[in-house]
């Protein structure tokens, strides 16, 4: 019997193979049997990318300025507070987070660039003990970039008669540096349970620009989000304190319940029940 003739069988684990002229097949058909497997891998490798690439192009989304991602305001791009100096933050009085206060810098400031302002106001706002910090929560200066103050959950910290309650049209030079120097000896105002936004400017002259704008809301709709703060919640400074006159003119009007609803997201605890309430 010719050696190629020859018909051979092996009993293995996974069943018998036969071997007849150096060709060997499965008796069950095991290669039939895997092409289902094979197939429903390719299409698996092929098409679940197609689907997650087309899913995660559907969860960017604006709500009015603000960009969205899976129904939630991005988080926002900012200069951290370390680059400006990591000191202590404030005089450490926690708070509850209630509301969003808007405010711009009076005349405090005057056209610096945004680093040296923010550098120097933090020296100003440094104890003796070193327990100072910047006084508010985030800066947003002309170019829309935000800069992170101090930590949401410590006050602000404003005093009566400080630079930023003061007009640059009110007052002369000399009136500007005294407010400066003796801010920190007058009484505090009662800020607890704000965020403290400010814009570097005088809005009594400038418009609010466009990169400020996506800035700002951006920023107020990760805050709304983060603490479920109702848009009756946002206010301006002078809201609080009107002898402050502070915001100008021309962000005060910015500001209004109409420009909040269709550029900032409810709240989440807020959403179409609030709305039909506020009707």
């Amino acid at each position: 019997m010719s050696l190629f003739n020859e018909r051979l069988t092996f009993q293995g684990k996974y069943g018998t193979i036969e071997r007849n002229d150096i060709k060997a097949n499965f008796c069950f058909h095991s290669d039939y049997k895997m092409k289902p497997f094979f197939f429903l891998l390719f299409r698996v490798i092929t098409v679940f990318p197609i689907l997650f690439f087309m899913a995660c192009k559907n969860t960017d989304s604006k709500y009015g300025m603000v960009e969205m991602f899976h129904g939630s305001p991005k988080p926002v791009r900012m200069v951290p507070r370390a680059v400006l100096g990591d000191l202590p933050s404030g005089p450490f009085l926690s708070q509850k987070i209630q509301g969003i206060l808007l405010m711009d810098t009076g005349c405090d400031y005057e056209g610096e660039s945004s680093f040296t302002y923010l550098t120097n106001l933090l020296e100003r706002y440094v104890t003796s003990s070193r327990l100072g910090d910047l006084p508010f929560h985030y800066f947003i200066d002309t170019d829309g970039r935000v800069f992170a103050g101090r930590q949401e959950i410590t006050a602000a910290e404003l005093h009566e008669g400080d630079s930023f309650t003061l007009r640059p049209e009110d007052v002369d030079k000399k009136q500007q540096l005294y407010a400066r120097m003796a801010a920190k000896r007058a009484p505090l105002m009662k800020l607890e349970g704000y965020v403290v936004v400010a814009l570097l400017g005088n809005y009594n002259k400038t418009l609010v620009n466009e990169k400020q704008e996506k800035s700002l809301f951006q920023l107020l709709a990760n805050i709304v989000e983060d603490h479920n703060i109702a848009y009756e919640n946002i206010k301006l400074l002078k809201s609080i304190y009107p002898e402050t006159k502070n915001p100008g003119f021309y962000l005060e009007n910015y500001i209004n319940p109409t420009t909040l609803k269709t550029n900032i997201p409810p709240a989440p605890g807020q959403h179409r029940f609030f709305e039909q309430e506020s009707r």
